[in-house]
């Protein structure tokens, strides 16, 4: 799995509920540009998969291809976000227990679970995807971007995320210095908005 993304979506990951991935133009081209570390920008319909094209990536860069790397996923209500990362968790549980990677080491050599609620989760091999909502005003926007040195971002439903301008502007140069590290670490580095049509 930690080489070939796209034999994790064809043979290992289940969409819970649903059965297997569903390739389409648009997660296809999405899919191929996070591969790439291209920041994407992916407008489509409702019920075409951009939610799942953006899990089972954010699944497969968590659990195989990345490590000591920071997720944020964002959305426009906490309950959203929060709702992303349960899909996440999901998709990692409907996994064969051997490639879930679900449990850490403790400095005495003990296996344990890794820390895991509704606003975070983390893995063995140091990983750790938060959730975080919109902010109220412009200027907890302004404080909301800035600071966050993650290198793998996610804001969904950016078209309906109050200050979205305010928060993309003020996060960009964290992410950038994110993304460096990440380049030089030979991790995964992504910033990826997902959204329906609308205040774009």
């Amino acid at each position: 799995c930690r080489r070939n993304f796209w034999y994790f979506i064809r043979e290992v990951m289940e969409i819970p509920g649903t059965g297997r991935y569903i390739l389409n133009r648009g997660n296809l081209a999405a899919s191929w540009c996070c591969l790439n570390n291209i920041p994407t920008y992916l407008v489509m319909p409702r019920q075409h998969g951009k939610t799942w094209a953006v899990i089972a990536y954010a699944l497969w860069v968590f659990n195989f291809a990345s490590d000591y790397t920071n997720f944020l996923f964002m959305n426009k209500q906490l309950g959203d976000s929060q709702m992303n990362l349960k899909r996440l968790k999901d998709a990692r549980a409907a996994l064969p227990d051997y490639l879930r990677n679900d449990k850490v080491q403790t400095s005495k050599g003990e296996l344990k679970d890794g820390a895991s609620n509704v606003n975070k989760v983390s893995n063995a091999l140091h990983n750790e995807i938060t959730v975080k909502a919109s902010a109220r005003n412009p200027i907890a926007a302004d404080e909301l971007g800035r600071g966050m040195t993650v290198a793998w971002v996610w804001i969904d439903e950016v078209a309906f995320l109050q200050f979205n301008r305010i928060i993309y502007a003020a996060m960009a140069p964290a992410w950038s210095k994110a993304a460096e590290i990440a380049l030089a670490k030979q991790n995964f580095y992504k910033f990826k908005i997902v959204t329906l049509t609308g205040d774009v």
